[in-house]
């Protein structure tokens, strides 16, 4: 697989999908939300997937929103 330089690698940490049924509403909620075109989805992936067992930095909410577009 090659990976573009420019983009951080779209591979997430396995904590952020440990509750599946919380991961798919989340991963169907900022979906939505990069579709409708909204603004800020660095700041609503950690909003979503942080948990109190794992903090969603900036960098994994862009693996997130990579991963979501390319999806």
């Amino acid at each position: 697989m090659h990976r573009n330089p420019q983009r951080p690698d779209s591979d997430a940490d396995p904590a952020l999908v440990a509750d599946e049924e919380d991961a798919i509403h989340n991963a169907r909620n900022q979906c939505a939300a990069s579709s409708g075109e909204a603004e800020r989805l660095e700041w609503s992936a950690p909003q979503r997937f942080s948990s109190n067992a794992h903090q969603v930095t900036e960098a994994e909410a862009q693996h997130i929103n990579i991963g979501l577009a390319e999806f």
